[in-house]
This record gives structure tokens, sequence and C-alpha cells, in this order.
């Protein structure tokens, strides 16, 4: 389905969708999910990587790596979760994590994925280190700061 702004713009378009939008769907997942959405994306090689929000039946989120040589068509789905909550070690994990963004440190040769933790105790952000939880950044959204922060992040 394609929709169209109802108002005039004096602006020029950034941003164009795909014809095919949206490229991935939760009919598109190799084990059963709600909905899939709003991945932290990456260039790795030829690839184009994904990290990808699924929400399960339950309403609890877990990220999954999805892989495609030219980002539209013939992804590779991992078979189950990439990256599901562990709640039993990390309690602000009870409802899942999601929303990943993704940052390569060039000079460590290492990626950073940043994401959103859910439980009852609220949103946290926590933040990856080579897929080892090494440390809680902060109870709010603060991944947008790890451009600007990535040269200080192994001070921690």
């Amino acid at each position: 389905m394609r929709r169209e702004s109802k108002t005039s713009s004096q602006y020029a378009e950034l941003f164009h969708r795909h014809d095919d939008n949206p490229i991935l769907t939760a009919r598109d997942w190799p084990y059963q999910a709600h909905t899939v959405f709003n991945a932290g994306a990456c260039q790795l090689g030829d690839e184009t990587v994904l990290l990808v929000r699924v929400e399960d039946r339950r309403g609890h989120s877990h990220l999954t790596v999805a892989r495609s040589n030219d980002g539209v068509s013939n992804w590779r789905i991992d078979s189950k979760p990439s990256f599901a909550a562990d709640p039993g070690n990390y309690s602000e994990e009870a409802w899942g994590g999601a929303d990943a963004r993704l940052t390569h440190l060039d000079e460590h040769g290492r990626w950073i994925i940043a994401y959103t933790a859910y439980s009852y105790e609220g949103l946290k952000e926590r933040m990856l280190f080579a897929g080892a939880r090494e440390c809680l950044i902060k109870p709010f959204d603060s991944r947008q700061l790890l451009i600007t922060l990535r040269k200080y992040l192994f001070v921690l």
C-alpha cells in the first residue's frame, strides 16, 4: 500500500519509500511472530544486515538478524531469536529488548549495539560490545549519543 501525503510541501522530499515497502513482515519470519519493525541497520561487506525488533504473541520483544545482498530481497533470517531477553541475569529485560542501534568503532574494530530494555522498572538503555552485555547506559534514550561518545566508551 502506498500512502501519499495529503498536504503539499514546499520542501523537497529527503527520503522515498521503496515501492515494495514494507520489505519485511512477520509473514517472512521462520518462527511465529506478531510483528517485526524498527531495525538497526548496517552494511557489512556486501551484505545489508538488520537487527530487527520482533514482537512475540505476548507483546515481548527480542532482536533477530536478517541479511540480504541487495537490502531489498532474498532475506536470510535467523531461525530463532538472535538476541533474546535474559531477565534472569538482567531484570530490566523482563519484557524484552528492542530498538537496536549499531555503531562500528573503526579504531577498535568492534561493534557497539545500544538497545532498549523493557520491564516493570521502565525503559533502560543497555549496550552490547561484541555480543556481551557490558554496561547499562542510562534509564532514558541515549542511543543518539553513540557517535559523540564512541571514543570515550572504553573508559567505562
